[in-house]
């Protein structure tokens, strides 16, 4: 078999869909896989996927939980913790199955827990426990057996694992909220909960400019675990101090522009809240103002807001103002704001199609909207018609204070130029020295990073949104 279009026609695009979610593409290079890997993932693919089969796809997952190193781990991560597990969540919870073909595929899913929970040693259990534990909770073991499996699953996946390698803090959210639901469960729910915050919050990632997309992907999931674990916990909670306590933590983990960024957490969501629930940063705010806060402690709980998400940025002027005794106006103030959570911006000389030169040190002083693109990359054109409504209305009539050049990455300068003629696109495009994304750390397309005009840079989100967070950052 072909392995490489079997992967890039079949596999990647579903894979890449549950990664990102927000219409990125992963940068491709070879996917190496040995021989026996690529035998081993075929079978699973076909007997999860295309010929769903339960006992021959336990086979090809024994075989291939056997020598699981780099893109082959990847692989069947991807395979159990976002594509089956969003079969097991459908087929454990009721109200999902409502259709003949969703109970097709939910009695496919339960036969797969069934005989999942018959592996008690080896790579394949220590895979998908995490999975198989919450399965069996969700249904509807009470009393000792839920004792039993909770306290299990602390040892064997909290205390002994990395949360992030088998989704293992996913699940224990998971189980966290369904034991809050049975009054009888209180204390082992506490238990659980102190043992996931305690690891979650002692295993969070400090990043640097030089860290890798994994690293990156990996703190954005153990944040939002960490937020999603707190904000259930403060959820729950009666009393308004300890609430505040825990949404304030909810709150400080909640994704940032960074996480937005690499969606590290994005397939986890429906599993764990409602599909839209992508931040807990209102709920603190909303408590906050409920309680009366003032406007020295709401401020900068908006700033963090507005940095991650600059619809909030109107509040957050409007509460800069009402605090009174600033020693500096709010465009100052945001600005300053935005440097100090920015990287520096490494020098940039590059040729642009009209055979000008794009040097990046000339144009200090002003914005700079970066955009890293490819002409084989479809989500990158599919933006091409905003970024050039963006150019011509906001960017050329105030090109002294802002300005935007494109990159085009993996391309050769003669298609470029075609596709710019063919589309009628006006807006400066640089060709790659294919150097600087490795320099940027730039591994998917489209990607923008927008230059302040001191020099530093932040990552601009993927998704529908993105031109209004051009604009609402820049405030020009």
């Amino acid at each position: 078999m072909n392995l490489k279009r079997f992967i890039t026609r079949k596999i990647l695009p579903q894979i890449l869909l549950m990664m990102f979610g927000l219409g990125s593409m992963m940068a491709q290079g070879p996917i190496d896989l040995t021989p026996e890997q690529s035998a081993s993932w075929s079978g699973v693919y076909k007997y999860m996927n295309e010929s769903p089969n339960p006992d021959s796809a336990i086979v090809f997952l024994r075989q291939s939980a056997q020598n699981l190193t780099g893109p082959a781990r990847d692989l069947i991560t991807y395979q159990l913790h976002h594509i089956f597990a969003n079969l097991v969540v459908m087929a454990y919870r009721n109200d999902s199955v409502s259709s003949p073909e969703k109970w097709k595929k939910a009695g496919f899913a339960r036969d797969m827990v069934n005989l999942l929970a018959q592996e008690k040693i080896g790579p394949l259990h220590q895979a998908t426990n995490g999975l198989v534990t919450w399965a069996k909770l969700a249904e509807g073991r009470n009393g000792a057996a839920t004792t039993d499996l909770v306290n299990t699953f602390i040892h064997k996946e909290i205390f002994s694992q990395d949360l992030y390698l088998n989704r293992s803090g996913r699940y224990g959210v998971m189980i966290y909220k369904q034991l809050l639901e049975n009054p009888k469960q209180q204390t082992l729910a506490a238990k659980l909960f102190d043992a996931l915050d305690e690891n979650l919050t002692q295993n969070q990632i400090v990043l640097t400019e030089k860290s890798s997309f994994e690293d990156r992907q990996k703190r954005a999931w153990l944040r939002y675990m960490l937020a999603s674990l707190n904000f259930v916990k403060g959820s729950d909670e009666k009393d308004l101090e300890e609430k505040e306590k825990y949404l304030q933590k909810a709150f400080h983990f909640s994704p940032d522009a960074m996480d937005l960024s690499h969606a590290g957490f994005v397939v986890d969501i429906p599993m764990l809240h409602t599909p839209d629930r992508i931040s807990f940063q209102k709920d603190y705010l909303d408590l906050l103002v409920e309680r009366n806060a003032s406007q020295e402690k709401l401020l900068p709980v908006l700033l963090v807001m507005s940095l991650a998400n600059p619809d909030y940025k109107t509040q957050l002027e409007k509460t800069y103002g009402l605090k009174g005794g600033q020693q500096k106006d709010f465009a100052s103030y945001w600005l300053d704001a935005v440097n100090g959570i920015a990287n520096n911006t490494p020098p940039m000389e590059l040729p642009l199609l009209d055979n000008q030169q794009f040097v990046s040190r000339a144009w200090t002083g002003k914005w700079i909207l970066l955009d890293f693109w490819g002409t084989w990359c479809a989500p990158c054109r599919a933006e091409h018609p905003d970024m050039e409504k963006l150019y011509t209305d906001y960017v050329k009539p105030k090109n002294d204070q802002m300005a935007i050049v494109t990159i085009a990455c993996n391309d050769k300068k003669e298609k470029v130029a075609a596709y710019m003629q063919e589309k009628k696109f006006t807006f400066p495009v640089a060709m790659s020295d294919d150097q600087i994304q490795e320099t940027l750390l730039i591994t998917t397309y489209p990607t923008k990073l927008l230059i302040t005009p001191q020099g530093k840079y932040v990552r601009v989100p993927n998704g529908p949104k993105w031109v209004e967070f051009v604009k609402l950052y820049t405030g020009l």
